[in-house]
């Protein structure tokens, strides 16, 4: 679980789907792959958003989270 500036990624690993959520508003959320590739990006999503990733392969993700100036990082492992 990435938990940093009340933001919390679960479950991690994740097989179907994941989910963020914030106490704070979020900017803009990206999720790419290890070569780089993006695979999906969100503004200005809910405080609560579940990403599906039934059909991504198995591997680990790069999330980057913005907050206004702040950026969170994170990985997150689908199996």
């Amino acid at each position: 679980e990435l938990t940093a500036n009340q933001i919390s990624l679960f479950p991690n690993p994740a097989t179907q789907s994941f989910q963020i959520e914030s106490e704070k508003a979020i900017d803009y959320i990206q999720v790419v792959d290890i070569t780089g590739k993006l695979i999906v990006e969100y503004k200005n999503p809910a405080s609560k958003l579940l990403i599906n990733t039934s059909d991504w392969k198995k591997g680990s993700y790069f999330v980057q989270i913005t907050q206004g100036k702040t950026v969170i990082s994170g990985t997150v492992l689908i199996q």
